[in-house]
């Protein structure tokens, strides 16, 4: 069964659910992004994250 059709089938009750969980799931990979680029930058920088002139 595909995801879409597993769609048409499931309660809405189901999908209001699973889209919650979505919606919270995408929160937090967008908060784990920034601390990843975030650390990249300060490694890249040197210590502290402060570009030298």
């Amino acid at each position: 069964m595909q995801y879409d059709q597993a769609q048409l089938l499931a309660p809405d009750r189901v999908l209001a659910g699973a889209r919650t969980v979505n919606d919270e799931i995408s929160i937090l990979y967008g908060i784990l992004r920034r601390m990843d680029c975030g650390a990249r930058a300060v490694g890249r920088t040197g210590a502290g994250g402060h570009a030298s002139s």
